[in-house]
């Protein structure tokens, strides 16, 4: 994971059973699919100890500049 988290970032969630993207928002998940929606609220910080814990990949694909 990358320590960059700036105002507004595509994350990617790759776990063994599904692919999915998070839209992060100063560091906080804003937009998220479904399967993943518990997360909406959640900082990057606690998304990638749990993304650890379950063996999944969080991976920041980019960041927009304003």
């Amino acid at each position: 994971m990358k320590s960059s988290s700036g105002p507004n970032s595509l994350w990617e969630i790759d776990a063994p059973h599904f692919n999915v993207g998070i839209v992060v928002r100063d560091g906080v998940v804003k937009h998220s699919a479904p399967i993943t929606a518990y997360m909406l609220n959640w900082k990057i910080s606690r998304v990638q100890t749990y993304c650890d814990s379950m063996g999944w990949t969080l991976t920041e694909i980019s960041q927009s500049k304003s």
